[in-house]
């Protein structure tokens, strides 16, 4: 190889590793999504060296004091999951969720209890993996008009159906053993064999989405009475708020 050959070649090797230093410094960021605020979830510390990251799981929380209403904490729909259906309740501090789950017409944001949670992740290959949330203690699914519920619709084996009413809407409230059918547009909370609970009202003025009647879905696992205590003393917060 000639010298003038040679010269050339440092020359652009040079202009390149300087094109990607430049590339690397003014490259513009993307801008990361709202994350939703959930303080009671276990930390992931990401590691400075080549040391592999750390998870701090929170404060393990008794059981018995869920029934402190006392200190209890107030969900904000819109502030806190950011979706367009404004409610608000109360929740033992034990409870935290992930963000809401949007799909179609419908929104649904489940929640979880310290030390009780787990994520299963299995890999679909290359840099892909597919996660499975265990350990759910409620959810709150928001519909729009497009999704109906059919008056004859079983949600669960040996299901009970009584009259409710919740901040002066009028609703169902459905009792049974959660089985392999008891699916609507989105899983129960339960596992399979579980009692849980279920509260479906339609119809709720929506302020945030051109006053359209929207519906509301509650469920929550009843695993003992502590549970069962605290749904009855959480349907007495819930509240819509229409403008």
């Amino acid at each position: 190889m000639t010298k003038t050959v040679k010269i050339i070649l440092i020359i652009v090797s040079a202009i390149i590793i300087v094109a990607a230093v430049l590339g690397v410094a003014f490259w513009p960021k993307q801008d990361q999504p709202n994350q939703p605020s959930n303080t009671n979830q276990p930390v992931t510390v990401e590691p400075d060296d080549n040391q592999p990251a750390t998870t701090t799981e929170p404060e393990i929380i008794s059981k018995d004091e869920d029934l402190d209403i006392l200190k209890w904490v107030t969900f904000n729909s819109v502030q806190d999951a950011g979706i367009k259906f404004d409610f608000t309740f109360e929740h033992p501090a034990s409870w935290f969720h992930r963000g809401s789950i949007d799909g179609g017409d419908a929104s649904a944001i489940p929640f979880f209890r310290q030390g009780e949670y787990i994520q299963d992740c299995k890999s679909d290959g290359p840099g892909v993996y597919h996660c499975q949330e265990r350990g759910g203690v409620a959810a709150f699914q928001i519909s729009g008009e497009s999704i109906i519920f059919p008056e004859n619709q079983k949600y669960y084996e040996d299901e009970k159906i009584a009259d409710i009413v919740i901040d002066g809407y009028k609703g169902k409230k459905i009792i049974g053993t959660v089985d392999e059918k008891s699916y609507w547009e989105m899983i129960p909370m339960g596992e399979i064999g579980e009692k849980e609970v279920r509260v479906i009202i339609k119809g709720i003025n929506n302020h945030l989405n051109n006053n359209k009647k929207d519906n509301f879905d509650f469920s929550m696992p009843l695993r003992d009475e502590i549970d069962e205590k605290v749904f009855n003393e959480i349907i007495k917060t819930i509240k819509f708020n229409e403008k």
